[in-house]
């Protein structure tokens, strides 16, 4: 774990175009001012991701919420040397203040699988949680790029590789979009017309606007073609059943 923890932050500090030695001396000249958002920050998946998204020297803010134990977090994650300054919000009453200003909003939150729990009880409890921390950045930072663990209705972005590098990788090509940076494509699970399904994972092109390509899938063998098709049922299932709960919920 610990070999993993510094490989990724190594990773993060690389992608982030900063050498270890340069993230001691970040200023505000390091780009525009930017604040991240990371809602369930005080988890198994958020704590580390507070942690990569603290050495990315795009970052001005960061905004650390969950239910409870955030404060904490920020005053560790506070400690690193870099230019972000760490706030720490806990309970629904403090949702609003930690989403307001966000230029991108992470949603680590969720609960793991507990025994004798279903698949689908897992997704009616992480789905809602996902939903009623939508419906808050709908209010509070409507035009923000947004990532999450889980897919409920029209979400711009969905990142559903929980690894915690990941979501610090792909948050940071987010701000590399916003900032204007040219050709910036990463993996992610969107609205999409390459295949007859409604959503699909690609790579996508990000920019000011958000996602302003879905990419093809390019030249496919023919067993990779086999494995497209045999995935299909299941995934169709899985995004109507992620519909049906975003309209009747």
């Amino acid at each position: 774990m610990r070999l993993f923890v510094i490989r990724s932050l190594e990773s993060a500090i690389r992608r982030g175009g900063a050498s270890a030695s340069s993230c001691r001396r970040f200023s505000s000249d390091s780009g525009p001012e930017r604040k991240v958002a990371i809602l369930g920050a005080a988890g198994g998946i958020g704590q580390p991701l507070a942690l990569l998204m603290k050495l990315n020297p795009l970052v001005s803010t960061l905004a650390l919420y969950d239910i409870a134990g955030t404060p904490g977090v920020a005053a560790d994650v506070s400690h690193i040397n870099t230019r972000a300054e760490v706030a720490g919000y806990a309970g629904e009453e403090q949702l609003g203040k930690a989403l307001e200003g966000s230029d991108v909003v992470v949603i680590p939150a969720g609960v793991p699988r507990k025994p004798g729990m279903t698949r689908d009880d897992l997704f009616n409890i992480n789905a809602g949680i996902v939903k009623s921390l939508c419906t808050a950045i709908s209010k509070y930072c409507p035009n923000v790029y947004w990532l999450s663990e889980c897919y409920v209705g029209h979400i711009c972005i969905v990142s559903v590789d929980k690894v915690r590098s990941r979501g610090a990788i792909f948050a940071d090509a987010c701000l590399k979009g916003l900032n204007g940076v040219p050709d910036v494509v990463e993996c992610s699970f969107v609205q999409s017309s390459i295949t007859e399904l409604p959503f699909f994972a690609s790579k996508v092109r990000l920019g000011k606007n958000g996602v302003e390509e879905v990419l093809g899938l390019g030249s496919l063998s023919d067993y990779e073609e086999e494995g497209l098709e045999k995935l299909k049922p299941e995934l169709k299932a899985s995004i109507e059943k992620g519909i049906k709960f975003a309209r009747e919920t």
